[in-house]
C-alpha cells in the first residue's frame, strides 16, 4: 500500500474518512459526545484506561495512516487537522473548566489533550507539506 500512487482527491478522502473514524474514537470535538457520558458510567480503573490508552490508540492509527501510507501530506489536509485539533483543545478545556463532576472533568481533559495532539499533528503535516 505504501508503494501505490494516490491522487490528491483519494488521499483527502482517506484522510477525511480516517479523521471521522479515529476522531470519534479519540474524541475530536464534533464526535466527542460519547466520552463525557462513558467516563462517569465506567469504574474508576476503566475510566483511567479510557483516558490513557483507548483514545491514544486512535491517535497512533491516525499517525500510521497519514504519515506512512498516504505519502506526502497536502496543505489543505494539514489545515483541516490543525483546525479540528485546535477547536477540540479549546472546547475541551472550556467544558472542563465548568465541570464539577470529577470523572466528567477527566473526560473533558482527555478531549483537550487529544485536541492538542491533533493540533501538533496538523502542524507536522503542514511542515511536511511545505518541505
Amino acid at each position: 500500500m505504501r508503494a501505490a500512487s494516490h491522487t490528491p482527491y483519494q488521499a483527502m478522502l482517506v484522510l477525511i474518512l480516517f479523521l471521522i473514524g479515529a476522531g470519534s474514537k479519540a474524541g475530536l470535538v464534533p464526535l466527542h459526545v460519547w466520552l463525557p457520558l462513558a467516563h462517569p458510567a465506567a469504574p474508576s480503573h476503566v475510566s483511567a484506561l479510557m483516558s490513557g490508552v483507548m483514545t491514544k490508540v486512535a491517535v497512533y492509527g491516525f499517525i500510521r495512516v497519514v504519515f506512512d501510507l498516504l505519502g506526502q501530506p497536502t496543505w489543505p489536509a494539514s489545515v483541516l487537522v490543525l483546525f479540528m485539533g485546535g477547536m477540540t483543545a479549546v472546547m475541551g478545556i472550556l467544558y472542563a473548566m465548568m465541570e464539577t463532576d470529577l470523572k466528567r472533568l477527566l473526560a473533558y481533559s482527555t478531549i483537550e489533550n487529544v485536541g492538542v495532539i491533533f493540533a501538533g499533528l496538523g502542524l507536522a503535516m503542514a511542515f511536511q507539506a511545505r518541505a
